[in-house]
């Protein structure tokens, strides 16, 4: 590791040391001034927060059956989801007709606000996980589907045109090159998909579910548990950060021409 990346590393820790100095000390030094700021009745402290973790994790264990009603809904909605916008992306931009009448109305389904599409999902899968997989599959499927599209239709057209004269059908052209394309751009969004697709179960849970991460922070804000609330609030961070990051690898590995097109950019 070069001493410029040692730097900035360095750097970033002390602001958040420096953060969390001021969080946790500040209200403390200005209560005998009576001034309120940070004030540790609607924002907590860093020591409450972190004792509210060791509760949640190794005491009472609370936090593991959530994480896992919310990360599992989450993959399951991100597979789907980049696999039906993967494939309709694939079909849309190979058949012309297909797109030209139906993109339209893709257009205007995505125009939809997620937020008030929650009611009629409740009504159709009810309260439970499916209701949460939905939604994390409307957040991911538009994401890869206009990705991979854009990609697909990027292909030169000359570059079809000469596979085609070399004797190359439709199928093949379809299967070698605008479906290996089409995926190096689905894929490209892997990271942004996987962080949407747990905001939404997230923010699922917090409007109709009794499980997962949302049902712990509604639980924790009924009772006015700031400290709750920003446990979860971090678990929720780490669990998205280390997601990402694994997208990230994984796009590195199947895909490396994707992370050198990143790195000029």
């Amino acid at each position: 590791m070069s001493r410029a990346r040692l730097r900035i590393h360095a750097a970033q820790i002390a602001v958040l040391v420096v953060w969390l100095l001021v969080w946790e000390l500040v209200p403390t030094l200005l209560k005998p001034l009576n001034i309120v700021l940070l004030n540790p009745v609607f924002i907590s402290t860093p020591s409450k927060i972190a004792a509210d973790l060791v509760q949640i994790t190794f005491v009472n264990g609370l936090i593991f059956p959530a994480l896992w009603s919310t990360l599992s809904a989450a993959l399951v909605g991100l597979v789907l989801g980049m696999f039906f916008g993967y494939v309709m992306a694939l079909l849309f931009s190979e058949f012309r007709m297909l797109d030209s009448v139906m993109m339209v109305y893709v257009n205007a389904f995505n125009a939809v606000p997620r937020i008030t599409i929650y009611p009629l999902i409740v009504i159709i899968f009810g309260f439970g996980f499916g209701s949460k997989v939905i939604g994390a599959f409307l957040i991911t499927f538009f994401l890869v589907f206009y990705n991979a599209y854009q990609g697909s239709r990027s292909i030169p057209s000359e570059m079809t045109n000469n596979y085609a004269f070399l004797g190359a059908s439709r199928w093949h052209l379809m299967r070698y090159v605008r479906a290996y394309v089409a995926l190096g751009w689905a894929f490209a969004l892997l990271p942004s998909a996987v962080a949407f697709a747990l905001i939404s179960v997230i923010t699922t849970e917090i409007l109709i579910s009794t499980a997962g991460l949302g049902a712990l922070i509604i639980i924790a804000t009924s009772y006015l548990d700031t400290s709750r609330v920003f446990s979860i609030i971090f678990v929720s961070m780490i669990t998205s950060v280390a997601l990402v990051a694994l997208a990230r690898f994984a796009i590195h590995k199947a895909f490396p021409w994707i992370v050198a097109i990143e790195g000029r950019s």
